[in-house]
């Protein structure tokens, strides 16, 4: 099951395409999820991605998807390679294409690439994107 979130400027076309393929009973688009419904999307997914092509700039859907112990996969724009390089560089597609991202889907889907576990997920950001760490992160530059 392939669950879209969000209301892009491609929703309409997708949904025409799902419907062309014949792919409605595993494909559904939820539309825009409010602030209170996305722990609750997180956590019910096996995985979240982010294919963004351009303007990503830190990246925080990783994070809160990471916080709530799925694994998200992405493509190298952004911040976002800064984010999961460092704990799972191999959900970072090698390029913004269609083809990059449905062959690291497929690799992920045929277990090729192993995903971390949600624990995993959820103890990297605890260790790294806590406000105790960010905050000497930030007092580190501003020093310098």
């Amino acid at each position: 099951m392939l669950l879209i979130a969000g209301k892009g400027t491609l929703k309409k076309e997708l949904e025409q395409q799902a419907t062309e393929l014949g792919l409605n009973n595993h494909v559904k688009f939820l539309g825009f999820l409010p602030d209170e419904l996305l722990p609750i999307a997180y956590q019910a997914a096996d995985l979240t991605v982010i294919p963004s092509q351009s303007l990503e700039g830190f990246g925080l859907v990783i994070l809160e998807s990471l916080a709530c112990g799925t694994p998200a996969l992405c493509t190298p724009v952004g911040g976002m390679p800064e984010i999961l390089g460092q704990f799972s560089p191999q959900l970072i597609t090698k390029s913004a294409d269609e083809g990059a991202i449905a062959t690291h889907l497929e690799a992920v889907l045929t277990k090729e690439i192993l995903m971390p576990s949600r624990a995993d997920c959820r103890n990297y950001v605890a260790a790294n994107y806590n406000w105790t760490t960010i905050v000497q992160k930030v007092r580190e530059i501003l020093l310098k």
